[in-house]
């Protein structure tokens, strides 16, 4: 697992601050060969729960932010900065375990970063043990991304009946509003092959 030098002063800064603790989502990339991690955001705090988020808040916070995330990107997994880490931690284990549901059971990175000394250790987890570790390492890995954009301009036909001036006024009243489909996706260097198709769509009147 490779850790960008960018995830590196985040949690150096952390530090800094005199921050003890602290827990959030890593975004970053998985891939065949290696994974990357990018960058951490601390979870929100739970409304229900001041000052702290619950496992089902911080497993929500993670597949709604997955959702938002361009192609390339992911919520590789969490984060969580201490002193000592407890691998066995029954909310860490309920947000790996909520969390790796949602995403077909794939299993989830959890990263630690020690808040003294800064040594960071990666484990890949289920939910349900201590996990399996991962060597890890910091690299320059956003450098190196390549940033792939695509727009798609979408054009509209529809056959009016003979009487269809209210359903033409309404394709009027649209038109502003359409904008070309865009698409972004970021990849590293990989030898995958990033494919933007596009598909004729029938509408049809109801």
């Amino acid at each position: 697992v490779l850790l960008d030098n960018a995830l590196d002063q985040t949690f150096a800064s952390l530090r800094e601050s005199k921050a003890q603790h602290s827990r959030g989502v890593i975004i970053g990339s998985i891939g065949e060969a290696r994974d990357a991690m990018l960058a951490a955001v601390p979870f929100p705090e739970d409304p229900e729960q001041p000052g702290e988020s619950s496992p089902g808040w911080a497993a929500e916070h993670c597949r709604q932010l997955s959702r938002m995330l361009p192609g390339g990107l992911c919520v590789a997994g969490v984060y969580v900065m201490c002193q000592k880490m407890d691998w066995k931690d029954g909310w860490l284990n309920q947000v790996v375990s909520k969390f790796k549901s949602t995403r077909g059971g794939e299993l989830v990175l959890v990263l630690h970063s020690d808040a003294r000394t800064g040594e960071y250790k990666v484990k890949s987890m289920d939910g349900s043990s201590e996990g399996v570790p991962c060597t890890s390492r910091v690299a320059g890995v956003l450098g190196k991304a390549v940033l792939i954009a695509a727009e798609i301009e979408l054009q509209v036909r529809v056959a009016l009946p003979p009487k269809g001036n209210v359903l033409k006024g309404m394709l009027e009243a649209i038109q502003p509003s359409c904008e070309p489909v865009s698409y972004t996706h970021l990849t590293l260097p990989t030898k995958r092959i990033v494919e933007i198709s596009v598909v004729a769509v029938s509408l049809k009147k109801r």
